[in-house]
């Protein structure tokens, strides 16, 4: 089973990505998050646990913690993440390039993905390994 956290302030956004991963991938776990400081609370609980996921989705722009700001605080446990394989993917709308560079810049980002989620996107999402950047 695949531990997926989903960190996102839209609704919408949560929901469809939790059905595409429930129809096409039912073997995962979504947790969802509307917020970045509940997702590193419980992000560093399961760092303590050792049950860390396989897979976080990051909206880049989110009220009060940014997609970026939960990158930086998710520093402190970047050993832990990278030691279990989990995969961090910026699942964003924007079109700022910027954006985009400075995500592939940090070490715990696998690669920036255009929002809508879909089924192609989830495949590549659920089979890469974690060295290599993802196009999309």
């Amino acid at each position: 089973m695949k531990k997926v956290y989903i960190i996102d302030d839209d609704e919408i956004t949560l929901y469809l990505t939790r059905m595409i991963f429930e129809l096409h991938a039912p073997e995962s776990e979504c947790t969802t998050f509307t917020n970045g400081n509940d997702a590193v609370a419980q992000l560093g609980e399961d760092s303590r646990l050792g049950t860390l996921p396989s897979v976080i989705l990051l909206d880049l722009n989110m009220p009060v913690v940014s997609g970026f700001d939960v990158l930086s605080r998710l520093e402190p446990l970047a050993g832990g993440l990278l030691a279990c394989n989990c995969r961090v993917f910026v699942l964003t709308s924007s079109v700022d390039g910027q954006d985009r560079q400075k995500s592939l810049k940090h070490p715990l980002v696998a690669d920036v993905i255009e929002k809508p989620f879909d089924s192609d996107k989830l495949r590549v999402v659920l089979s890469e390994p974690l060295n290599e950047r993802l196009s999309t």
